[in-house]
């Protein structure tokens, strides 16, 4: 390789570097900014108590190009703190943690975003679960007190190392209930007739995204969502 050779090679070699430096630089910073974005939308306002802290990653090189073209293929977003909505009704709780997956994202303007699709998942401990429908009251139809119960839950060994399917232990009994999605709630369906399915809201703030299905394993319920045209900030 002669002189006037190596000094082409060198010169694309710094380019390149100083061309991907930049890249990473850019995408560092829109990480950064759609990270606050999110954590802002998904805390929200005066409907939730505490505040989500977010994670973004975004796939793809150069990511200049998904700038330009304001796509991106897809977006990591790893969400903490996820915190309770005030409701009545279902049971809330706050999530430690919850992983997404945003496919398709489209940037509008300067400060929005739009995902054509949103996958993610979440462990939920069974000692959280069972306060939280612990914490569930009902009426005593004899009395009419208001009562609420210590709960604690297990997986069903029979179903192996996962299942669809839970025994509920509360006051001296034994139920044994299926897991199941509605909405943005997590089901337990007594296998008992004539019991009521109990259901704890999954918190995601103003991101809204369905529960579809649910499975128990060793260390909680791993939960499972999705979501369309789902607005990022």
């Amino acid at each position: 390789m002669n002189r006037r050779t190596r000094r082409t090679v060198i010169t694309f070699a710094v380019l390149a570097a100083v061309g991907a430096g930049a890249d990473w630089g850019v995408r560092w910073f829109a990480e950064d900014l759609a990270a606050d974005k999110i954590a802002s939308r998904v805390s929200g306002s005066g409907a939730v108590t505490g505040i989500a802290q977010a994670q973004v990653s975004i796939h793809g090189f150069p990511f200049l190009t998904q700038a330009v073209t304001k796509t991106l293929d897809e977006v990591d977003i790893t969400l903490t703190g996820i915190p309770s909505p005030d409701g009545v009704g279902s049971s809330y709780l706050t999530l430690h943690r919850a992983d997404l997956t945003a496919h398709g994202v489209r940037i509008e303007g300067t400060s929005s975003a739009v995902a054509d699709t949103i996958d993610g998942r979440t462990t939920i401990d069974y000692a959280t679960l069972g306060t939280v429908l612990g914490s569930q009251t009902r009426t005593d139809p004899e009395s009419g007190r208001i009562l609420t119960d210590s709960v604690t839950i297990a997986p069903v060994v029979a179903d192996g190392p996962t299942g669809s399917r839970v025994r509920i232990s509360s006051g001296g009994h034994d139920v044994i209930a299926a897991l199941s999605g509605k909405d943005t709630n997590l089901v337990f369906t007594p296998e008992t007739e004539g019991a009521r399915p109990l259901a704890v809201a999954v918190p995601t703030g103003r991101i809204p995204l369905r529960v579809i299905d649910a499975t128990a394993g060793a260390d909680g319920i791993t939960v499972r969502f999705t979501g369309h045209q789902v607005s990022l900030g």
